[in-house]
């Protein structure tokens, strides 16, 4: 059976008893969690056993969510996808993994090894979501993207695992960072006052990825890499740095690039 799971909830609940579905059933993902009162604000998760896939996913090319494929009951469903709400991104931080942002969806789930997808996803079989990644978003190349749990058809409920709360690996983290920072290069190369040369999406993002690495941490700073790097756009950056001050990298970086480009 096919479910959804989208936001707005406004949205999502006002089109589910618009006339398209028979009998909509709606649930709400904070409901019986840790955190009850966003109950009203986050998502939901709409179903409907007379609905058909195609009419879900006209939905979601215009709402945030994913589209989920299970043989389990709605309650295991539901149990799995509140039991991934609430991770540990450092062991000694937690908070609310927002995993059904196609963005979030585009980046975490192919970072995932089987094994860690049969913990993720439990009972569910597959996941579809309308989006891509920041780096497809810049080129207009949105399109529908899938993930499959081959350990669905042998799943059982372990009420033990559902206690312990999801802590993110090293390579978890990881693909977060990279659709950080390809965010962060997507904005930018969106800028027509940033980027008037309309240096294209690839380049920005390798010059945040090497801004960071060389020290350029903070937005600001960040941004007048980019600047800088922008002006000369055929130089490689400098493999050296003189100085680990930022000032004295920014000034380093300016001269080295008009002495490289001249």
């Amino acid at each position: 059976m096919n479910y959804l799971l989208a936001e707005p909830q406004k949205e999502i609940i006002k089109k589910a008893y618009s006339g398209k579905f028979t009998h909509p059933q709606i649930s709400y993902l904070f409901d019986e969690t840790e955190m009850p009162e966003l109950k009203e604000t986050g998502p939901v998760l709409l179903c409907d056993n007379t609905t058909d896939e195609q009419t879900l996913k006209q939905l979601l090319q215009k709402n945030a969510g994913l589209l989920i494929t299970s043989r389990h009951s709605k309650e295991d469903i539901l149990a799995q996808l509140r039991h991934n709400l609430f991770v540990y991104f450092k062991p000694d931080q937690i908070g609310i993994f927002r995993y059904y942002d196609p963005f979030i969806a585009s980046y975490f789930f192919p970072s995932l090894s089987e094994q860690e997808t049969a913990d993720w996803l439990g009972p569910i079989q597959s996941i579809q979501w309308y989006n891509a990644n920041w780096r497809d978003k810049a080129t207009q190349s949105d399109h529908w993207q899938s993930h499959t749990n081959p350990a669905a058809k042998d799943w059982q409920l372990n009420a033990e695992h559902l206690k312990t709360k999801p802590v993110l690996t090293n390579n978890q983290n990881l693909a977060l960072q990279d659709m950080q920072q390809e965010k962060f290069a997507y904005h930018w190369q969106q800028s027509a006052h940033k980027n008037p040369n309309q240096i294209n999406i690839d380049s920005i993002i390798l010059w945040v990825k090497q801004g960071i690495r060389d020290g350029f941490i903070s937005e600001y700073d960040l941004n007048r890499y980019l600047s800088l790097r922008a002006q000369y756009p055929t130089v490689k950056a400098p493999t050296q740095w003189p100085s680990q001050e930022i000032e004295d990298k920014i000034i380093y970086l300016q001269y080295y690039l008009q002495t490289a480009a001249s």
